[in-house]
């Protein structure tokens, strides 16, 4: 599995992809971009509520990384997100229970091209673990311990993901503009000649 810096990567990609249209709910009540984004980070990382209570319990195996990541437990949980919202609003059920589907899903995508034991995708139909035969992700390796040489090379893979992400992030509208402006450019061009 990433680290939570995948994850949060991730889900500010998916804030700054959205923010051209403001969330004017959000599952709480709240308003506003850094509670939207807080909000859009926080559906970035909830499949990983599973971790709680094996970290209370001291067995993180037994909880993490199972039925929580499938895709059923996404759409159940993108229904639930979008349902709180519609009924504290009254509004805006479609839009967040898209925002979590692929936020909640994206992280599943991500935990499945990681190196480890797999994801359980089709749960509740099948236990079975699936796993790519390439991995993006170097992951978490926890049962190494931390002060490894395996976390220098998982903070290394996630930050140059992390990196190429916002710099993509930042590029496009640039590019977009230019691209724009050259269209402008030429159709102006054009306008003049006789």
């Amino acid at each position: 599995m990433p680290s939570p810096i995948a994850h949060i990567a991730v889900g500010y990609a998916i804030y700054r992809i959205c923010r051209s249209r403001p969330l004017q709910e959000t599952p709480l009540g709240m308003d506003g971009s850094i509670r939207s984004l807080a909000a859009i980070v926080g559906l970035s990382l909830l499949p990983d509520l599973d971790a709680i209570p094996g970290l209370l319990l001291g067995d993180l195996d037994s909880f993490h990384n199972n039925l929580t990541h499938s895709i059923v437990a996404g759409v159940v949980a993108a229904l639930a997100i979008g349902g709180i919202v519609w009924l504290k609003n009254r509004t805006s059920f479609v839009r967040w229970f898209n925002l979590t589907l692929i936020s909640y899903q994206l992280h599943i995508l991500m935990d499945f091209f990681t190196r480890g034991r797999g994801v359980m995708l089709f749960w509740p139909f099948t236990e079975e673990r699936f796993e790519p035969a390439i991995k993006l992700f170097y992951g978490v390796q926890r049962s190494r311990g931390w002060l490894t040489m395996d976390h220098v090379w998982m903070l290394f893979n996630e930050l140059l993901f992390a990196g190429a992400l916002l710099l993509i992030l930042y590029l496009f509208p640039r590019v977009n503009n230019y691209l724009r402006r050259l269209e402008a450019d030429r159709d102006w061009g054009l306008g003049i000649r006789d």
